[in-house]
């Protein structure tokens, strides 16, 4: 189960950094400069819990928090990767870099839940 754990965890990485690559550079900046904007802020807050949901669903198996306590995880994870995507864009780190510790970070998370 901990190599089906890592792969699950790569391929959350790998989406979540394809879905910013897709973006590009200017997707953050429209992303904030909507924040503004009461029904963008609301379907922005959709999009998150959705997706924290996806992400929650398929760690599920592996682990031992469920419901309200694996969502606060994965939200958390999903904080995680928002601050590595700031580093990313920033041209801090690189994008294999980026998928890697964030692929460690839900790992190391459910390991230690």
């Amino acid at each position: 189960m901990p190599g089906e754990l890592a792969a699950v965890a790569d391929a959350i990485a790998a989406a979540y950094f394809s879905c910013l690559s897709n973006m590009g550079q200017e997707g953050p900046a429209n992303f904030a400069a909507l924040q503004g904007n009461p029904d963008i802020a609301v379907q922005q807050s959709r999009m998150l819990g959705e997706y924290v949901t996806i992400v929650a669903l398929a760690l599920q198996p592996f682990s031992t928090f469920s419901g309200e306590k694996l969502r606060l995880l994965c939200t958390g994870l999903l904080g995680a990767a928002e601050a590595i995507a700031r580093e990313l864009q920033a041209g801090k780190v690189t994008d294999t870099e980026a998928r890697t510790v964030f692929s460690k970070l839900i790992v190391g998370s459910l390991r230690a839940a």
